[in-house]
């Protein structure tokens, strides 16, 4: 079983964010002297951390001649049918923020009910992380269409 740790490639992203917020956080603190409000502030913060960072760490994901497993839930060939997209989607225009991603569709095969996986690709530009994440995409589609062949 193959697996893809695509969480090594974006975890510069989160982690510079994570430290950014909280030194501005604690600077803030000490230039107006607050209390019980900088923890208040804090806890939202990690809150609000806690739910929108896992979007960006999705995870593993395994390949296997008879399953596809992402987050530790099986997906077998013969009930679902998996497509990786190899190419970054981004999203052009002055008003777009939207981070570039990955797509990974599993469709079922009865009720061709979709689930839609977003791979970011936040560490862009950094070490090579772009071009590693590419490879290693074009790998898991290359794989994906050999098993389900």
């Amino acid at each position: 079983m193959k697996k893809y740790h695509f969480s090594t490639f974006n975890i510069n992203a989160g982690s510079v964010t994570l430290l950014v917020m909280i030194s501005c956080f604690s600077i803030l603190s000490l230039i107006l002297s607050m209390a019980w409000e900088i923890y208040a502030i804090l806890l939202a913060l990690v809150i609000v951390c806690f739910f929108n960072f896992k979007k960006f760490f999705p995870g593993e994901v395994a390949v296997s001649e008879e399953t596809f497993c992402y987050r530790s839930k099986a997906y077998p060939y013969s009930k679902y049918i998996i497509e990786c997209d190899a190419k970054l989607i981004r999203f052009m225009g002055p008003s777009s923020r939207a981070m570039p991603y990955y797509r990974i569709v599993i469709i079922n095969k009865d009720t061709r009910a979709e689930k839609l996986i977003k791979v970011y690709n936040v560490a862009r530009r950094y070490k090579g992380a772009d071009k590693q994440m590419q490879l290693k995409m074009e790998e898991l589609r290359d794989q994906l269409k050999q098993y389900q062949a």
